[in-house]
This record gives structure tokens, sequence and C-alpha cells, in this order.
């Protein structure tokens, strides 16, 4: 399992219907060494990737 943190949301330029109610985030992994985000600061420099979320996480949220 991986452990990743929200850091903004994926806007789309065309809708699609399939795609209605949940929506596509930007995640960073983390690991027990990453430090914790400071609002105003720099994000620590890794690979994000995006995920697609129908539970309603938001910027902050630690998920898996």
């Amino acid at each position: 399992m991986k452990l990743a943190r929200i850091i903004g949301r994926v806007t789309l330029n065309v809708v699609d219907p399939g795609y209605v109610g949940p929506r596509f985030l930007l995640a960073l992994p983390v690991s027990p060494d990453t430090p914790e985000p400071v609002r105003g600061k720099a994000l620590p420099k890794g690979n994000s990737f995006v995920l697609y979320d129908d539970l309603g996480a938001s910027e902050g949220d630690l998920v898996a």
C-alpha cells in the first residue's frame, strides 16, 4: 500500500458524463521521513500522480 498527501485538484477541459460526481486529485507520495507540508512553503520534490477520488478527500489529506 502506498500513502500520499493530496496537494491539489485536476481540472478537465472536456466533461465526460461518466465522471460526474467524483473528481481527479493530484497527490504526492509520502514516506515516514517526508516532512509535513507547511502552507505557503514549497512542496517537497518528488513525482506526483493523479488519482480518482469518490470518497471526498481534500487538499492536505493523507490517503492510501
